[in-house]
């Protein structure tokens, strides 16, 4: 019996059967949400129907700042224009010192994100047509997601000399299928969209620019992230990457967006505000955030040391200081940046040139997506949407792993494929029943996506370690 099943997946399509995997975690998943709603716990199914419905554009704030149809999808969108509006308005503004210091809005953006809106503002549209304008662009985001995340599945097979396999009709069809709804079933992907987060901006960016650098096009790459890195100053740190690596094109072409963004935001706003953002960074690490969606080492340790309700969400105050969260937080955030920034497997840094250029090319990609997720992790404040990020690094890991298996590998292909799959369960489902869990050490589980993040770089690392013994070396090498 053993023997048949053997010969029967030594005779399936590699990509198929992989993809088989992938649609059974998916649909688990599913089957989980749908047991949710019989017991009328389930979130995400509601999410899904209020993006085919557009109910982000029902919804909307009354003169007295009350939702009406509804949770106003403004999550990003309310507190950038606030902030754009104040320094319209303002005779001597100072946006940081008095929205986020005085009025204890959470605005927590770089001065470099205002200049898209400051831009729609100056050519007359106001703060009511930017947010709808803004919540058709999320809506319409989720599809461009679901169509570069298949396209970066069939260069990352390409890449790795598995093209062959999805000429078959059908396995090109399950590949689009699990792409879409996988997509349309990631929690952290689906939430940003209705809670009208900007980091759905960011999730299309990255997956665009971890196409572009398997293309060969590292250059287009560096712009989207440098699109993102004005947004989220973190992603700076992947300029270091960069520099580090010696990806000459990436570097310059990171510049020549950033720079340019940089000095117009410092003639705009001045250094004051620069500086003053400074303060905001310096005040969130310190403190961080104790609700439960702050998926990082700075929410499992207030949780755990701080008698703060982790269920109930501020909308005013942040965690109140622990010396030990602080220097937690810090001491891990500095090992992830160090690991996501200094790692390269053992036979990347062998001066030999014994190794294929096919497994350089897949080194390389697996090593941006190890940086993209480490810098996600790290922050003191990583909220579950900010986990959109790993659904197309988890799509490269996976039919990467093909490549592993169809090289003889298959044990380690199966155990770095059953850490894939768990990985995504746990960042791709929200699940309510964990709710109850508030009080230490109980509320441990809160941080199951967290959980999911470091399986998932621990995957990342393994399978770029292996890779250099799974593929093949040049002819020359081997005759040497």
């Amino acid at each position: 019996m053993i023997s048949i099943v053997r010969a029967r997946l030594a005779d399936a399509n590699p990509v198929a059967l992989f993809l088989c995997a992938a649609a059974a975690v998916i649909g688990f998943g599913i089957l989980k949400d749908v047991a949710l709603l019989l017991i009328g716990r389930d979130r995400e199914l509601g999410l899904l129907l209020d993006w085919l419905t557009l109910h982000a554009l029902q919804a909307y704030r009354g003169p007295d700042g009350i939702c009406v149809n509804g949770p106003c999808s403004d999550d990003s969108w309310m507190p950038i224009y606030r902030a754009v509006e104040y320094f319209r308005s303002a005779a001597d503004p100072q946006v940081y010192r008095t929205i986020f210091f005085e009025q204890h809005t959470k605005f927590q953006y770089p001065p470099t994100s205002l200049l898209p809106f400051l831009a729609l503002d100056t050519v007359g549209v106001d703060a009511a047509k930017g947010l709808r304008l803004m919540q058709v662009l999320s809506a319409g985001t989720v599809i461009g997601i679901v169509a570069a995340a298949t396209l970066l599945a069939r260069e990352t097979a390409a890449q790795m000399g598995l093209k062959q396999y999805l000429t078959n009709a059908r396995a090109a069809w399950l590949l689009f299928a699990c792409v879409t709804v996988g997509t349309l079933f990631f929690y952290p992907i689906m939430f940003a969209v209705r809670i009208g987060q900007i980091q759905i901006l960011i999730d299309l960016a990255i997956c665009i620019a971890l196409l572009c650098w398997l293309r060969d096009r590292k250059g287009v790459a560096a712009a989207f992230v440098a699109f993102s890195a004005l947004i989220k100053p973190q992603y700076a740190l992947l300029l270091v990457w960069a520099l580090i690596r010696r990806e000459t094109q990436f570097a310059v072409a990171f510049a020549l967006v950033a720079l340019p963004a940089g000095i117009l935001s410092l003639g705009i706003f001045g250094l004051a505000e620069h500086l003053d953002y400074l303060s905001v960074l310096s005040y969130i690490s310190r403190h961080g955030e104790v609700y439960w969606p702050n998926q990082s080492m700075n929410g499992l340790l207030n949780r755990l040391l701080v008698d703060v309700n982790p269920l109930k969400w501020s909308y005013t105050d942040f965690a109140p200081f622990h010396p030990v969260v602080y220097f937690g937080t810090l001491v891990s955030s500095i090992a992830l940046i160090v690991l996501g920034l200094g790692y390269r497997p053992r036979w990347v840094r062998s001066p030999t040139d014994s190794v294929a250029p096919e497994a350089k090319r897949t080194e390389s990609i697996l090593d941006l997506c190890t940086a993209v997720m480490v810098l996600t992790i790290a922050a003191p404040v990583a909220w579950e949407h900010h986990y959109g990020v790993s659904w197309p690094i988890m799509i490269v890991a996976c039919i990467g792993l093909v490549g592993l298996y169809v090289r003889g590998r298959h044990r380690d292909a199966a155990v770095l494929l059953g850490g894939l799959a768990t990985s995504y369960f746990l960042i791709s489902n929200y699940f309510t029943p964990l709710e109850r869990f508030a009080f230490p050490p109980w509320n441990v589980v809160h941080s199951y996506i967290f959980a999911g993040g470091l399986l998932l770089l621990a995957v990342l690392v393994r399978f770029r370690s292996d890779l250099g013994k799974s593929l093949p070396r040049p002819a020359a090498a081997i005759a040497g």
